[in-house]
């Protein structure tokens, strides 16, 4: 088994480093994502069973296993983008007038269910970005660019206030 496994490394690393680089953000980090599987295949070699299924089919999922903790751990890690947060510009919903802050609030519900979590976590219990990232199951690129995007919104809709 542990033949078949350096086998199939010789012969498919490559195509499935170019497979995953682009859900895994890049060469580099695909290559990390196929190098841990495989040295998960090598460590869990005992529990592929030929008669349930393919060697490929039961390495795909370790792989697909792989890429999914390395994107769990970027996530946690904040590690997508660079932020600082101190350049954050934040508007406080306590700050604003009742009527204005209501209708933000109402803006924020007619968005979708994980953009609407992320608005609400940033603007009514004040988290930073990377806390929202933390918390939720999205990237701080993400978070900061729904952010970004929903404050661009508002000023459009209700002017300089906001």
């Amino acid at each position: 088994m542990k033949k078949m496994i350096e086998e199939f490394y010789l012969r498919e690393r490559r195509r499935l480093v170019k497979v995953v680089s682009n859900r895994a953000g890049g060469v580099e980090n695909a290559e990390d994502v196929v190098q841990t599987a495989f040295e998960r295949a090598l460590r869990y070699r005992r529990s592929f069973d030929p008669k349930h299924r393919e060697f490929e089919g039961w390495f795909v999922t370790i792989l697909n296993n792989a890429l999914r903790d390395f994107k769990a751990d970027e996530r946690l890690l904040g590690m997508s983008v660079e932020y600082k947060e101190e350049l954050d510009e934040r508007i406080e919903l306590t700050d604003i007038e009742g009527d204005l802050a209501e209708a933000i609030l109402m803006e924020i519900e007619k968005k979708s269910f994980p953009v609407r979590q992320a608005l609400f976590l940033y603007f009514v219990k004040q988290y930073t970005p990377r806390e929202i990232v933390q918390i939720l199951d999205m990237t701080n690129g993400y978070v900061r660019i729904s952010v970004h995007d929903f404050k661009k919104e508002l000023r459009k809709k209700y002017g300089g206030i906001v």
